[in-house]
């Protein structure tokens, strides 16, 4: 199995039945542990998501963004494209990285 396989896997294993999304605290400990090792960029952002709280659960869309953005991204936001599409939360995360 490939890593984004199991990454999305867990979405699904992990939600409520019959729920379309996972609360923060879930999705930031399973980033602890899927994303962090491999992703240095998710240490900030997970900083940011604690700090900030914009949102409060987190839907399929944006656990599987999330993964996207890791990949294509390195930790200081070098190489970040702004005309790529991702989800709100990931936006108000770049914007508050490059105002610091």
């Amino acid at each position: 199995m490939e890593f984004k396989q199991l990454y999305l896997f867990t979405f699904n294993y992990v939600k409520s039945t019959g729920q379309k999304s996972m609360d923060v605290e879930t999705a930031v400990a399973l980033w602890h542990i899927l994303l962090e090792p491999k992703y240095p960029i998710i240490k900030s952002f997970i900083e940011f998501i604690e700090a900030t709280k914009p949102v409060k659960v987190v839907n399929k869309d944006q656990w599987s963004s999330l993964l996207d953005f890791c990949i294509a991204v390195p930790k200081d936001l070098e190489n970040y494209d702004s005309t790529s599409s991702c989800t709100v939360y990931i936006y108000i995360y770049i914007f508050h990285f490059m105002s610091c």
